[in-house]
């Protein structure tokens, strides 16, 4: 003889395994209705279920919703920063030529000032020797010499207005008299 085998059923109350022949549950004490609770306590079921599985959907739309939204604004907010990237790599390629630029400017003047020193230098070296020449020709000229004697009122050096009592020109400098 084959056994039969029991339909099982849970515990409307602690939620529990039950054997479907039993009227009471054997681990809380609950009374058990037969068929017609089962029937109910599944129609409940049932409508929790789609109740959760609405929500669930609706909650799986909202996440759908945000996740584009999201989508959205990362999208904007890559090209924006693709457009910055650009932006900053157009600015660092004019500084660079602008600093190019400029270390060429800065070698020709730096030959600029080369050139201005070696010309001072020469000018330095003139002026010496033209200072020499003046002394010596300024020693040639007897003291106390004035306007009868050769005394014109202007420096010999410059041309410029000089007072007969003037011992230097105020123009160039230029020794006038000795004493």
């Amino acid at each position: 003889m084959r056994k039969e085998k029991h339909k099982m059923r849970y515990c409307p109350e602690c939620g529990r395994e039950l054997d479907d022949e039993v009227l009471f549950c054997k681990y809380c004490g609950v009374k058990l209705e037969k068929d017609e609770s089962e029937e109910l306590n599944t129609e409940e079921k049932k409508q929790d279920l789609e109740a959760l599985s609405l929500e669930l959907r609706k909650l799986c739309d909202r996440m759908t919703a945000c996740y584009v939204d999201a989508s959205v604004q990362l999208e904007q907010a890559r090209a924006s920063q693709q457009a910055e990237v650009q932006r900053l790599g157009e600015e660092l390629r004019v500084l660079k030529e602008d600093l190019q630029r400029t270390k060429e400017k800065n070698a020709e003047l730096e030959e600029q000032l080369r050139q201005s020193e070696e010309a001072n230098a020469r000018l330095q070296a003139e002026k010496k020797e033209l200072e020499g020449r003046l002394q010596q020709a300024e020693a040639l000229i007897p003291d106390g010499e004035s306007e009868a004697d050769g005394w014109t009122g202007y420096c010999p050096g410059c041309g410029a207005p000089v007072e007969e009592s003037s011992l230097f020109c105020g123009n160039c400098g230029l020794r006038l008299k000795n004493s």
